[in-house]
């Protein structure tokens, strides 16, 4: 019976000093007074120190809005940083997405509304 409640205590005292060693994820705080600019060039300052080349991609992509924790950009990305884009959105840049701008923010992303040049024949 001893036995079995120093080993309650072992394991309520591990599992404390998890929590207390454990960092919990932290959500920026928005409020009103908030400006969408700001945060988005936290994102994009993020996304340079992490990778250059994906950060360049961001050039061809126009922020529209930021509201109700959706983001809103209009892409007119080259196939070659579409496919650097798919890559690394899951462990890169949504896990950089979630820290500025909070947990759960989705990109609703719009089609280039450039003119597309033709090609010189």
């Amino acid at each position: 019976m001893l036995v079995d409640q120093k080993i309650k205590e072992y394991i309520i005292i591990t599992k404390e000093i998890k929590q207390i060693n454990t960092p919990q994820p932290t959500t920026p705080k928005i409020t009103k007074e908030t400006n969408p600019n700001d945060l988005l060039n936290q994102f994009l300052t993020k996304v340079k120190e992490r990778d250059k080349e994906i950060y360049e991609c961001f050039n061809d992509v126009k922020f529209i809005s930021f509201e109700n924790k959706t983001l809103v950009w209009e892409s007119c990305i080259d196939e070659k940083c579409r496919n650097l884009m798919k890559k690394y959105w899951g462990n890169v840049l949504k896990l950089l997405l979630d820290e500025t701008f909070g947990i759960g923010t989705k990109v609703l992303p719009q089609k280039c509304t450039k003119l597309q040049e033709e090609p010189k024949k």
